[in-house]
């Protein structure tokens, strides 16, 4: 073989590195314009940023600044709990006699009994005591009343006898309104409690609420049927000497149980409903309907 021929090379760098040097300096100037163009978001980066750091476990602590939007102090008051009296041997005993007629009766549909704010609620359906858009009592509820009656003396706060219809409009010889309607159903109530026994009648307020607290959205019939009813609301008192939560002032000064009234209210019959007492929550006592004070 014979002697390999040197390789001559050419002084300086091969041709396509200039092409190439070139290129890629056309490149970051078209980025540098693209940026010079852009608006940066300085919270966006710092948040992308903080990201990208907490991923990679990189934590880096800054001063901050804080910019104060009020001088004024602000405090924050506790809620209390309203301490309830808890209920007498007496008042559990006629709780229990008129759960026991309502088992006997099987009136489990059409009656029941509950505890809320208010007190002890005794809950009676329209149908059970009442015509369809009538405020005439049915003979059928004597008996039922007359449980409701033998609860009074267990409960001496007093009794505030509600009426409440459904969302559906009336407007007969008799009642104009729901207003009308639910305040003569619980007034024909009471009348028919003074009939069966003796009743202090101080301590008895009547309230209409017409269809401004339903228990269910007036949606469907059935549930129409719910809303239409009559409270018997036994107050419950406080602890510490103080009155019942949503106590009614009825005309003329004597007091009795309510319930707070909703956010929004209507218009009502033309009657005044009487505010709550002074040392009642704010919102509360205020009930949406007509209250009538029959003892005075």
């Amino acid at each position: 073989m014979g002697e390999e021929a040197e390789c001559e090379c050419e002084a300086g760098a091969p041709a396509w590195m200039a092409t190439f040097c070139d290129l890629a300096t056309l490149l970051l100037t078209f980025f540098v314009l693209l940026l010079s163009f852009a608006e940066m978001d300085a919270a966006k980066f710092r948040a992308a940023v903080g990201s990208i750091q907490e991923a990679f476990g990189v934590q880096v602590e800054r001063p901050g600044h804080l910019e104060a939007l009020s001088t004024t102090p602000v405090e924050i008051s506790p809620t209390e709990a309203i301490p309830w009296t808890p209920l007498t041997a007496n008042q559990l005993a006629a709780l229990q006699q008129i759960e026991r007629f309502i088992r006997q009766r099987k009136l489990d549909g059409d009656m029941e009994v509950s505890v809320d704010e208010r007190g002890v609620v005794v809950r009676l359906k329209d149908r059970l005591v009442f015509a369809p858009g009538e405020a005439r009592l049915r003979r059928e509820a004597d008996p039922v009343l007359a449980e409701v009656l033998g609860m009074i003396d267990a409960f001496p706060q007093g009794l505030s006898v509600e009426g409440h219809t459904d969302d559906l409009p009336i407007n007969t010889n008799k009642f104009g309104s729901n207003w009308d309607l639910s305040t003569a159903r619980a007034t024909a109530v009471l009348q028919r409690l003074e009939a069966l026994g003796d009743v202090h009648v101080d301590k008895l307020t009547v309230v209409g609420h017409a269809d401004r607290q339903p228990l269910v959205p007036n949606t469907s019939q059935e549930n129409r049927a719910k809303n239409r009813r009559v409270e018997f609301v036994f107050a419950r008192p406080q602890a510490q000497g103080k009155g019942p939560v949503g106590m009614i002032k009825p005309l003329g000064g004597a007091g009795g149980p309510g319930r707070p009234a909703p956010a929004s209210g209507g218009p009502g019959s033309g009657q005044e409903a009487t505010p709550g007492d002074e040392g009642a929550p704010a919102g509360m006592g205020q009930p949406i309907g007509p209250v009538i004070d029959l003892g005075m």
